[in-house]
């Protein structure tokens, strides 16, 4: 798909292709306002008759060595699904795309953003729907944001392709994207082999990312109803899953833009990686990461998120420095994920012990934020909704006021947990004190 001002980029590309993979789709009013989604709509309703799948590739991308190979192949594995390839190397799906590196998988679905359309694959009846919805909101929402609310209302699956299959070429925008700077894909090896395009990665919880300057967390929250992310400050995440700020203070100096933030997504993604265990699902018995693709994809966090203010000269100045940063950065995060998942025999064992919690009122922002703290914590939490069935206690707890000495059976102290308890103390075999003690005796003195 192309406009006026770019047909000859889009023969070059169309003539690279194997013949007839590809053909130009010129912008259907292109003296009218600058619209991708105008001219993606006449490209989906372009498909030929018998065809399956219809591929669209916007004018100003470069195709890797095996494009129609792994295309291939993929939509033989996922039919049904929704292909991207490409994916921006300071976005949420890009991220995505780097666990997917590290899980040696080829294809890894897609996040809570919009869902990539410079490369694309859709089945038939997808893309057919997909032009009635268009159509419908021209003018509105730029086309990447309205294809992941169409995906997501259908239920079709979406996944990104590790690596990508497509690399974007920075000729200038004119659709209003120049703003953000160079835009290049996560991970691009223009000689990467077809194959096993059935390795997947899915089900990721927490996503980090580096965008415009800062190291974010997209972190997705558990309960009922749709579907919802969280973002946070990489260090306010990392905080909460109990890295110690000790070792957050090894982080680098921020003796050049980026450097820090580059450590941080890179810490955040290594320790997410190493404690959640990532692993693809694939009809081969292992599958092992390919340290290229490793390399290259670690190599895209810092240019990514310093692209918005920085030439691709001024990037390319840094990018040795910034990608051997990311890589110290994911090494230290795993390091951390190890350390946390020792025991830890020096806690106390009622700071250690999780309890198990219901919250009333998740929906709303504060419940939102006591229910993140309770689980980054280790608490089992259980969102209740009204008319569960809540368990209180049957009177209020009190505590003994007579002192050890001259406490006798007639007490009755008894302590929460149901131990009989002496002068206060329960009789746990940890002999830790307890403060939820009740008595029935005389001299007790309440305290709900």
């Amino acid at each position: 798909m192309t406009h006026p001002k770019r047909r000859e980029a889009a023969e070059r590309l169309a003539s690279s292709a194997p013949p007839g993979a590809l053909r130009v789709v010129m912008d259907p009013d292109p003296t009218g306002t600058p619209s991708v989604l105008r001219t993606a709509l006449a490209a989906w309703s372009s498909i030929e008759d018998g065809a399956t799948h219809q591929l669209v590739v916007q004018d100003d991308m470069v195709l890797s060595d095996s494009f129609f190979e792994r295309a291939r192949h993929a939509v033989e594995a996922m039919p049904g699904a929704a292909l991207a390839l490409f994916a921006l190397w300071d976005s949420r799906n890009g991220a995505a795309v780097r666990f997917g590196a590290l899980a040696g998988a080829r294809w890894v679905g897609a996040v809570n953003e919009y869902f990539p359309c410079v490369s694309i694959i859709l089945p038939r009846q997808v893309a057919e729907g997909f032009v009635a919805y268009g159509r419908s909101r021209l003018g509105g929402w730029p086309d990447d944001i309205l294809m992941y609310r169409y995906l997501s209302e259908q239920g079709v699956p979406r996944y990104v392709s590790v690596p990508n299959l497509a690399e974007h070429q920075d000729r200038g925008s004119i659709s209003g994207n120049a703003f953000r700077g160079p835009r290049r894909s996560v991970c691009f090896l223009p000689s990467d082999p077809a194959g096993h395009e059935d390795a997947r990665l899915t089900g990721l919880t927490v996503v980090p990312f580096f965008k415009q300057g800062v190291a974010q967390c997209a972190v997705r929250v558990t309960g009922p109803g749709p579907q919802r992310w969280l973002h946070l400050d990489c260090e306010r995440y990392l905080a909460g899953a109990g890295v110690p700020a000790a070792r957050l203070r090894t982080a680098p100096a921020e003796a050049g833009g980026g450097v820090r933030g580059t450590w941080l997504t890179a810490f955040a993604t290594g320790l997410v990686e190493r404690r959640d265990g990532l692993r693809c699902t694939s009809g081969r018995a292992t599958t092992s990461p390919d340290p290229a693709v490793v390399a290259e994809a670690l190599a895209t966090v810092g240019p990514g998120g310093i692209s918005h203010a920085r030439t691709e000269e001024q990037i390319d100045e840094r990018r040795a420095e910034l990608a051997r940063t990311a890589r110290e950065g994911l090494e230290a995060g795993q390091e951390a994920a190890e350390d946390l998942a020792r025991p830890r025999r020096n806690r106390r064992a009622s700071l250690s012990r999780p309890r198990r919690v219901g919250v009333m009122g998740a929906a709303t922002p504060l419940g939102e934020h006591i229910v993140r703290g309770l689980a980054d914590r280790g608490h089992p939490v259980t969102v209740l909704e009204p008319g569960d069935p809540v368990q209180t206690a049957a009177r209020p707890w009190r505590t003994c006021g007579t002192s050890r000495r001259k406490v006798t059976a007639r007490h009755g102290c008894r302590c929460r947990c149901g131990r009989t308890a002496t002068a206060g103390r329960c009789r746990t075999p940890s002999r830790t004190r307890c403060t939820r003690v009740t008595c029935t005796g005389p001299g007790a003195r309440g305290t709900p």
